[in-house]
């Protein structure tokens, strides 16, 4: 067996007067027969040729991560307005038909393409908005895909009557307050309280003027949400307009 400790270091390890010292076989884990410590690194340092690439693997993930996490958050934003797209298509050509009653799922279709859609052109809206006026991207993105989905959704919630009607002035209302939120936050301005609740009023009044038109005119499905977003931010921008305006006065500025 190797000696791994010469007589100085028992001397200064262990008292003469005494056995009760330091361990001197911990390096080892107290088996100087099976293991050694050749490096004096560990029990397990025989293992560093797999776990050091392990660990340089993590940490160059996380800092990747740390990195992108804006294009992430895009990217999953995308993938799940998309992924909303595909169940509403499934759902509107039968495919689940089983489980739910086909005006059932007529309808909720009609609501995850016009959350999905709403969600892609509204953070399509929000991120070159953001590019033009020199904002953070991916607030704006982000924000206008909150925003988007809340007002897809809006029309074909007006199958459910009163109660699509609550939900969607309840829905829009926190999707306008969330808005405010992301971008406010995003780009480090003063997030003020007042800005917040217009916000949310404001889209609300959009969700309620596309809930209006569905029920009067009967407009849903793909086309209709399509239609209505364009209609809907011609108006969005003149409440935008009545939005800040208010603000500034109310909050004194």
């Amino acid at each position: 067996m190797q000696e791994t400790v010469t007589s100085i270091s028992h001397s200064i390890l262990t008292p003469r007067e005494t056995i009760n010292g330091l361990n001197l076989y911990a390096y080892c884990g107290s088996n100087p027969v099976m293991n050694i410590d050749p490096n004096g690194r560990g029990l397990f340092s025989f293992l560093d040729p797999i776990t050091k690439p392990i660990g340089n693997f993590v940490n160059s993930a996380v800092n990747w991560v740390q990195n992108n996490a804006g294009a992430i958050i895009m990217a999953a934003v995308v993938v799940l307005a998309i992924a909303a797209v595909g169940i509403g298509i499934a759902l509107s050509g039968g495919l689940l038909a089983p489980l739910l009653a086909p005006t059932l799922a007529s309808t909720l279709a009609s609501i995850l393409i016009g959350a999905g859609i709403g969600t892609l052109l509204g953070g399509a809206y929000g991120g070159i908005s953001a590019y033009r006026n020199g904002t953070d991207l991916v607030s704006g993105f982000v924000s206008g895909a909150i925003t988007g989905a809340a007002l897809g959704a809006a029309m074909p919630l007006a199958a459910f009557g009163a109660t699509g009607f609550v939900v969607v002035i309840g829905t829009t209302f926190a999707a306008g307050m969330a808005s405010y939120t992301v971008e406010t936050v995003g780009n480090g301005r003063e997030f003020n309280v007042g800005h917040m609740l217009l916000n949310g009023v404001s889209t609300a009044i959009q969700g309620t003027m596309l809930f209006s038109m569905s029920s009067l005119i009967g407009v849903a499905g793909i086309e209709g949400t399509l239609i209505s977003r364009f209609i809907s931010r011609a108006i969005g921008n003149q409440l935008g307009f009545v939005t800040d305006v208010s603000a500034q006065f109310f909050s004194g500025n």
